[in-house]
């Protein structure tokens, strides 16, 4: 689906000397992968994430997608007060991207978010808020719903669940791995968290300095999905 082929980041950096962030990295993510990409920080993972959601451009190198639009690449990044508008409750800020590219109607996208919701163990109650009225956990969870609702080909999660607790975490990741195995998206895990990718993902690439140094195949595979899951990718 995406290949990067010795794609390569610089940056200038504030007294206008070049900064490598990625450096000739060459990877194949395949349709239904579940890969993971783990590094120490400053090793180039956040980089190489949004390099692959087409959110920056690659400095040298290049980057193909096979059949895949920019809208069906979704990235959760660690922090999510970014994606929310702080001006808007909740609900309006999840279905702001419907009214963009307008692949579901509105009605139909809300329908579709209130059962993610549930699947992810949030209140309905919480989207006629602001942004600033739920904790970070919570924010983090509806950004997922709000990345599922678009119905992406691929879903980069860039320490996406670092806010959660251990339980919240555990739930919502086998919620993502049944998503995966069931409707074949391709995901992308960006952690630290060496035993958190272990067990979610079946391919994982170390990263140090901006290149990728080592990989291995990983046997983990998600459950079957739910079958309330169905109706909301049909």
């Amino acid at each position: 689906m995406i290949k990067f082929d010795k794609v390569t980041k610089k940056f200038k950096t504030e007294d206008k000397k070049s900064f490598t962030a990625v450096r000739a990295c060459t990877f194949h993510l395949k349709k239904g992968a579940y890969i993971g990409i783990a590094g120490n920080s400053g090793c180039g993972k956040s980089t190489l994430a949004r390099l692959m959601a087409g959110l920056i451009k690659p400095t040298s190198g290049r980057i193909s997608y096979n059949n895949i639009a920019t809208e069906e690449i979704q990235i959760i990044f660690q922090h999510p007060e970014s994606a929310l508008n702080p001006k808007m409750i909740i609900l309006s800020s999840l279905l702001e991207p419907i009214r963009i590219h307008k692949n579901m109607t509105l009605e139909v996208g809300q329908k579709k978010m209130k059962t993610l919701m549930d699947l992810l163990g949030l209140s309905q109650e919480l989207l006629q808020r602001y942004p600033h009225e739920i904790s970070g956990g919570e924010a983090q969870r509806i950004c997922i719903c709000g990345a599922l609702l678009m119905r992406p080909k691929i879903l980069i999660l860039d320490e996406a669940t670092s806010m959660l607790d251990v339980s919240t975490q555990a739930s919502i990741l086998n919620v993502l791995k049944d998503i995966r195995k069931k409707l074949s998206i391709s995901m992308v895990m960006i952690s630290h968290d060496l035993e958190l990718l272990y067990h979610q993902c079946d391919e994982i690439f170390m990263m140090s300095e901006g290149q990728f140094v080592e990989g291995g195949m990983m046997s983990s595979l998600g459950r079957d999905m739910q079958e309330s899951f169905k109706f909301f990718y049909d």
